[in-house]
């Protein structure tokens, strides 16, 4: 019997410098790509890349993301890169539906301040968590710790669908 699939999704956190403190190596968002490398190497996991967004004046963060795996010894073999989702939920629902479709283990990497929030939107979908530390860009360690709360009454209250695409279209004109 052929071993079940394993994908591993570090979830992203824009690699921008704009409003970052610290050598990239440092950061939050680096930080979970090198634990998302070491998690596919040791489960022989394909790394999910999932990003459609590009701020203006740089990369698509799905090519930022491309590189540094590759920096950290993540092969273009290793990885599937999808050029879609322009915030959190989309890029998780995406993973969510791939691993449902491959009938593969999902592996979720995120940051200490997306972490609880990741968990929300991942509550009773098959997944497994991690959390990866570094430093974070400190407008977004904000906007994330308010989420936290807000976020789930969002839901509640029927307003998902409105903040999704508020965010799809502010990310669609290159912004944070």
């Amino acid at each position: 019997m052929a071993e079940k699939p394993v994908f591993v999704f570090p979830v992203c956190k824009s690699p921008f410098t704009k409003g970052r403190i610290g050598e990239a190596r440092h950061q939050d968002w680096f930080q979970g790509l090198k634990k998302a490398v070491r998690l596919s190497k040791k489960l022989r996991a394909k790394t999910l890349v999932i990003s459609g967004f590009t701020a203006t004046g740089s990369m698509s963060e799905a090519d930022c993301y491309r590189r540094a795996l590759c920096a950290l010894g993540n092969g273009d073999d290793e990885m599937v890169l999808i050029r879609q989702g322009q915030e959190t939920t989309e890029e998780l629902e995406i993973a969510i539906n791939l691993a449902e479709e491959e009938n593969a283990k999902l592996v979720v990497v995120s940051t200490l301040f997306h972490y609880p929030r990741v968990r929300w939107i991942c509550r009773g979908k098959k997944a497994e968590h991690h959390m990866a530390i570094g430093l974070p860009r400190p407008k977004e360690m904000i906007t994330d710790i308010i989420l936290w709360f807000v976020y789930p009454i969002i839901e509640k209250i029927g307003k998902k669908d409105e903040f999704t695409n508020w965010l799809k279209n502010r990310r669609d004109g290159g912004k944070l």
